[in-house]
């Protein structure tokens, strides 16, 4: 889709979910639900089995690199996966610091959002 933002054009794509449509702009996704599709009151923390350091896709797309191997000392924001959507690639990146625990996809797989691709355990700050 074509938009304008700011007075200059730009180039988004959406992309449909279960959990709603995703958006995809100038390098950032989006989360976009209908508001009467919203629970009442209810504050989402991720599923059950979801931790802030749970690095997920945000859209339906294929892993085309793993930058990392489980063990690995990571930085926040540092790189871990590379998937492609729509002939374009997205870097998945480390939302904390810490220790890569465990790597939940391979190359050429086909992941959803919701799929933890990566683990990451948050280091405890040293206190010296």
């Amino acid at each position: 889709m074509h938009l304008i933002v700011d007075e200059k054009p730009e180039e988004a794509f959406v992309a449909n979910t279960m959990q709603g449509k995703y958006v995809f702009v100038r390098g950032k996704s989006f989360l976009v639900k209908d508001a009467d599709q919203l629970p009442s009151r209810r504050i989402s923390r991720g599923g059950p089995d979801q931790t802030p350091g749970d690095v997920t896709p945000p859209m339906p797309s294929v892993v085309v690199r793993i930058m990392v191997e489980e063990g690995d000392l990571v930085k926040k924001g540092q790189g871990l996966i590379v998937v492609t959507a729509m002939k374009m690639e997205t870097t998945l990146v480390a939302p904390s610091d810490g220790r890569v625990k465990k790597i939940n996809t391979s190359i050429d797989a086909k992941v959803a959002p919701g799929d933890i691709l990566v683990e990451i355990e948050e280091e405890e700050p040293k206190n010296e």
